[in-house]
């Protein structure tokens, strides 16, 4: 019988095992966090304003929803084109996905401004479509950069850091939905302009974590290369 109840109870016990054996999202969140990069990219992903494209535009060109809906149709489309190009493979070879990262953060800057500084809806037009374009370049380089960053510290813990990426980008999302509304309810340009800024300090971010050190690998490894090669001078 008392064999019979070891086996009962050890049967019950059996999914407080799993559990116990599961990995901890609270250490896996904190050793994300201690990477540099995935830091700052989480506060700057909270920091990013949801835009109210119905009130820019009717501060803008006193225009009303139909226009939204075809703002949502340009970035559908390119969103769906662009990974169809050799737009991403090409500038992830040129540039690195450091350097790639960095240059349509600059450019995703510029185009948020240019929609402030716009004169006609064509011009706008344009201005999505750009911007739309270097964001779907963007996504994967940045994606890329950070799963790499990841792998080479919790390799074990892969499987969480990719089910806490998702989590963190629906708290930036619910976040966005209110820093966007604060802005607007100043200004409408307020949120555009925010999230010119918070482009740039991407940039800067990714700049100064991965393309510096890099360099500075770099020159020190042709450095040490060129020491070797150089002939020792007689004494």
């Amino acid at each position: 019988t008392r064999e019979r109840r070891g086996s009962r109870l050890s049967r019950l016990t059996m999914p407080l095992e799993v559990l116990r054996d599961r990995p901890s999202f609270r250490r896996a969140f904190r050793d994300m966090l201690n990477d540099k990069l995935v830091a700052c990219l989480f506060v700057t992903s909270l920091l990013s304003p949801r835009i109210d494209v119905a009130a820019f535009l009717w501060q803008k060109f006193k225009q009303g929803p139909s226009i939204v809906g075809y703002i949502k149709a340009i970035e559908s489309v390119t969103v769906i084109l662009v990974p169809l190009t050799p737009a991403i493979p090409l500038l992830s070879r040129r540039l690195g996905y450091a350097g790639s990262a960095v240059a349509c953060s600059a450019l995703m800057a510029m185009c948020w401004l240019g929609m402030t500084r716009v004169g006609s809806i064509r011009e706008l037009y344009v201005m999505v479509f750009l911007r739309s374009a270097i964001s779907t370049i963007y996504e994967p380089s940045i994606k890329s950069i950070i799963m790499d960053s990841a792998r080479s510290k919790t390799r074990e813990k892969m499987g969480s850091f990719a089910g806490l990426q998702q989590s963190m980008k629906g708290m930036a999302q619910v976040m966005g939905s209110f820093w966007g509304s604060f802005l607007a309810s100043y200004d409408a340009y307020h949120p555009v302009n925010w999230s010119a800024l918070v482009a740039v300090a991407n940039a800067a971010i990714v700049y100064h974590v991965c393309v510096v050190p890099r360099g500075r690998a770099t020159s020190l490894d042709a450095t040490e290369e060129s020491n070797r090669t150089e002939p020792k001078k007689d004494r």
